[in-house]
């Protein structure tokens, strides 16, 4: 078990061992909720990209290469603009 001193200002310092384990680093912030047994649980704000994988994929959807998405985006800037003038 972990323990930190809290200072006069309320502040403490989280132990290097915890910060590694969250991947904690400066100006993070971290979320406190208390849960039903009256203990409190310290989160880590940080999110995985990989959180992400797989959000954009729809069913029978067509691959694009880069060259077809780089055209998508001309068109559709050019459009953009056209309506716009």
């Amino acid at each position: 078990m972990e323990e930190a001193k809290v200072t006069s200002k309320g502040q403490i310092t989280i132990p290097k061992k915890i910060r590694e384990k969250l991947n904690i680093n400066p100006g993070d912030k971290l979320t406190f909720k208390e849960n039903e047994e009256g203990e409190w649980i310290i989160k880590s704000n940080k999110k995985s990209i990989l959180r992400l994988a797989g959000i954009l994929h729809r069913p029978n959807q067509k691959k694009l290469t880069v060259e077809e998405m780089n055209q998508a985006v001309k068109e559709a800037v050019a459009e953009k603009y056209k309506k716009d003038s």
